[in-house]
């Protein structure tokens, strides 16, 4: 059974995409990135990709690299 609880922890985390943002910035972040593990939960927008990201108006974050 706690084998499965991960199984579904990692596809909820595939799921939500590999770039996070905050709902109140302007940037945002790889899910690996320093920057992204100071976002609040509350406040975290997940994308697929760079060009969703950027198309809701958010820039990447200098502090953040691929």
């Amino acid at each position: 059974p706690d084998g499965m609880v991960t199984f579904f922890q990692t596809m909820a985390k595939e799921e939500k995409g590999d770039i996070v943002a905050s709902s109140r910035g302007s940037k945002y972040y790889y899910t690996h990135c320093s920057g992204a593990k100071s976002l609040s939960e509350a406040n975290k927008v997940y994308f697929s990709s760079e060009e969703e990201a950027e198309a809701n108006g958010y820039t990447l974050s200098s502090s953040c690299s691929k």
